[in-house]
């Protein structure tokens, strides 16, 4: 991605990147017992008037054809990915079948966000570089208390336009968060 922003944690990071890629009214869809359904509770429906759907995949993995038989699932929702997936037991997506998700969420006009929490844990477990996933996803956090051992931070990544927004965006979760400089 040509952009990221800094954030103190990567639940605030996906939620402003919920907040930027989607409109109220509309769906965040993620596989039921991923991080952003389940530990960050009700924030896409409390900060961006998110419909929150899960669905159920084995090892974690929304497949294309489940992205195919939502319902209601158009312009204006987005796709959450994670990689690796925690409530699977740190499975890594093969790139070939992450790519082929985000490709049918593609043809119903429906953004991604990857939620990569733990991608350094994906890329050492492939032998890829991050950027294989990141790169398919209109958006990517990266956590650094994860994979890197970091005390507190994460980075959400994307086109400059979108990280402008998500600039802005964070005001919202935060406000100026100057103090941040200092773990930056």
């Amino acid at each position: 991605h040509e952009a990221a922003l800094f954030l103190p944690t990567a639940t605030m990071a996906n939620q402003v990147a919920l907040r930027v890629l989607s409109r109220p009214g509309c769906k965040v869809v993620a596989e039921e017992r991923t991080h952003v359904l389940i530990y960050e509770w009700a924030g896409p429906a409390i900060h961006s008037g998110l419909v929150m759907q899960g669905v159920s995949a084995e090892a974690g993995r929304v497949t294309p054809e489940q992205v195919a038989g939502i319902e209601d699932f158009g312009s204006g929702s987005v796709l959450v990915l994670e990689n690796t997936h925690r409530s699977s037991g740190a499975r890594v997506w093969l790139l070939e079948a992450f790519s082929a998700t985000v490709e049918a969420a593609r043809g119903r006009g429906v953004a991604v966000h990857l939620d990569g929490a733990r991608l350094f844990n994906a890329s050492v477990a492939a032998g890829l570089p991050p950027s294989a996933w990141a790169s398919l996803a209109d958006s990517a956090t990266v956590c650094f208390s994860k994979g890197l051992g970091c005390p507190l931070g994460a980075v959400l990544a994307g086109s400059a336009a979108f990280v402008e927004e998500a600039w802005q965006g964070k005001f919202l979760f935060g406000g100026a968060l100057r103090q941040s400089g200092g773990a930056a």
